[in-house]
């Protein structure tokens, strides 16, 4: 823009926001340009702007940044969470099992939801192997809600195996398979690993571990006692 002395400068706007976004639209009172505000709106049930609704309005400033980041609809967490979750169970007998089932599996599915676009989970037990037949996918857990998986795996029954062994380090390479190679939905979205164990690996945990750790992959163990509060 140049005045009557031909002396000239360059405007100053805003980076240009879409009209629409995942979710959600925006309405700007004057474009990009300074002083221009936007309002940012979500048009999906049960989604609100994140990280609260009075973050949804945006003002243009004079050094040609917006006020506030970049919006985006989400669900309230909790209880939606993106998670893609594989639970791996061990325990030397059928009394530890049954109470991480009902206070440790209870008090999660009390607080997050389980739903294509929230909390995925697949539950896998084993011993000195995986137990592929009694373990539960993605895809089955994808077809039912809270109280459904917490009805299915209150009945499985849990069966120590090859001589009393707990092979950690072969379920994790299990995982590694898995999240290698499982169908994964287009979410944004963390993958996670929680292990519940009631005693110490019979083989090697490093190396599994790192690969995970590499992949993104956030870890979590829990030293089952049906002592723990």
């Amino acid at each position: 823009m140049c005045n009557q002395h031909n002396a000239c400068k360059a405007i100053i706007q805003c980076p240009v926001v879409p009209q629409i976004f995942p979710r959600g639209e925006v309405e700007c009172s004057d474009s990009n340009k300074i002083g221009s505000v936007c309002n940012f709106f979500c048009n999906a049930d049960g989604f609100s702007i994140h990280p609260t609704p009075e973050s949804g309005i945006c003002v243009c400033m004079s050094d040609g940044k917006w006020s506030q980041p970049k919006q985006c609809c989400t669900k309230p967490c909790p209880p939606y969470v993106p998670i893609d979750l594989i639970a791996l169970v061990t325990a030397q007998n059928q009394e530890v099992f049954k109470w991480h089932i009902n206070l440790v599996v209870g008090s999660i599915l009390r607080t997050y939801k389980m739903s294509k676009d929230s909390m995925r989970v697949m539950r896998i037990p084993f011993s000195g192997d995986v137990d592929t037949k009694n373990e539960i996918s993605f895809e089955q857990t994808d077809k039912w809600n809270n109280s459904e998986y917490f009805k299915s795996i209150s009945k499985q029954k849990f069966v120590k195996t090859d001589g009393g062994l707990t092979n950690v380090g072969k379920s994790l390479w299990y995982a590694v398979e898995i999240y290698k190679n499982h169908s994964r939905l287009s979410r944004y979205h963390l993958d996670v690993i929680f292990l519940a164990t009631d005693s110490n690996s019979d083989d090697e945990v490093l190396a599994p571990a790192r690969v995970l750790r590499s992949m993104g992959v956030a870890t979590f163990v829990q030293f089952l006692r049906p002592t723990d509060s």
